[in-house]
C-alpha cells in the first residue's frame, strides 16, 4: 500500500510540475509580438548615351536610394560641346522626389562642374522614363540644370552653362523602382 502512496505522490507531484510549468509557457507568450514596419526602398537609376539639341553628345550615370528618409547617391554627366570643350557634373544626391504618376523622378544635391560652366554649387536633374505612346523609340529624357555662380537659382547664367541641358537618350535606360 505505502507504493501505490508513493506511486500516487508522485504521480501528483509530477501532474503539478507540469501545470506549473504549462502556466509559465502560456504566460510568456501572452505579450504581442511588434512587427516592424520595413519602407521599400526606392531606387532611382539612369546610365547611357544621350544627345542635347545640336547633336551633342553626352555621357551620364546616376543612382540615387531612398530608403526611411535618407537618400544617397551620385550623378554623372560628361558633354563635349561643338567648339570642342567639354563639360563634366559630378554630383552626390541628396534629394529624391519621384513624380505623382511614376514615371519620373528629380534628383539634387551638392555638384562640382569642370569645363564648361565651371563651378562648384548644386545640381537638379529630371529623369524621365520613356512615353510608350509618342512612338519616338526614346529610351527616356533627362534635364540638367546646375547653379554654380551662387545666385541660388537653377540654369542662370547667360551664356547657358547652367543648363537646362535637354538630352534625349538613345542608349542606355532610366529606371524607376516603388
Amino acid at each position: 500500500m505505502i507504493g501505490y502512496i508513493s506511486i500516487f505522490a508522485s504521480a501528483i507531484s509530477i501532474t503539478i510540475t507540469i501545470a506549473v510549468l504549462l502556466e509559465v509557457v502560456t504566460t510568456s507568450f501572452e505579450y504581442p509580438i511588434v512587427y516592424a514596419q520595413m519602407q521599400v526602398p526606392q531606387n532611382i537609376s539612369g546610365w547611357g548615351q544621350s544627345v542635347l539639341p545640336g547633336d551633342v553628345p553626352t555621357l551620364f550615370s546616376f543612382k540615387a536610394i531612398k530608403q526611411d528618409g535618407t537618400v544617397s547617391g551620385n550623378f554623372e554627366c560628361f558633354a563635349v560641346m561643338p567648339d570642342g570643350n567639354t563639360m563634366y557634373v559630378k554630383g552626390t544626391v541628396t534629394n529624391v522626389t519621384k513624380s505623382a504618376n511614376g514615371t519620373s523622378a528629380t534628383i539634387s544635391g551638392p555638384a562640382v562642374v569642370t569645363g564648361f560652366g565651371k563651378g562648384t554649387g548644386t545640381f537638379e536633374a529630371i529623369a524621365a522614363q520613356p512615353s510608350l505612346k509618342d512612338g519616338s523609340g526614346s529610351n527616356g529624357t533627362l534635364i540638367l540644370t546646375t547653379d554654380v555662380n551662387g545666385d541660388g537659382i537653377q540654369g542662370n547664367m547667360p551664356d547657358g552653362s547652367e543648363g537646362p541641358f535637354n538630352e534625349k537618350i538613345v542608349k542606355g535606360s532610366i529606371k524607376l523602382n516603388p
